[in-house]
């Protein structure tokens, strides 16, 4: 899904001034949620280098919004239009890779305000099946 549409209130919805403390502020209010079935490191990394890319290649702060549901969504919104883009040979910029690898699905959505990047993550049972809340 591609933007919050259809999406209930979020669970966490949470504004970031552009600094450095942004991506530990997100992270202090991502951890007041349980997040079964998916494991919070993940969504903490995920949350971090999203909020991260914000501080680097924008002029102001952001917001981020997370549905504690299945799957779990993360959204970080922003003003600048420029979608993230994954680079392969300049130091630093491997994040979104990182994001690639550790979510169900993940994406941009381009707003007149700006961006949204979004992340997904499917729930696990203790087999490592996906699973329902």
């Amino acid at each position: 899904m591609a933007s919050t549409e259809g999406h209930n209130r979020p669970d966490v919805d949470h504004e970031f001034e552009r600094g450095l403390s942004a991506p530990r502020e997100v992270r202090d209010a991502l951890l007041k949620l349980r997040w079964h079935g998916v494991p919070t490191g993940d969504v903490l990394l995920v949350a971090s280098e999203l909020v991260t890319n914000v501080v680097l290649h924008t002029e102001h702060g952001g917001r981020v919004r997370a549905w504690n549901a299945d799957p779990v969504r993360l959204e970080v919104h922003d003003t600048s239009s420029r979608p993230p883009v994954v680079k392969d040979t300049q130091p630093g910029g491997r994040g979104l890779r990182i994001i690639d690898a550790i979510c169900s699905s993940w994406g941009t959505t381009i707003l007149p305000t700006g961006k949204v990047v979004w992340a997904e993550f499917d729930r696990r049972s203790s087999d490592g099946e996906p699973t329902s809340i």
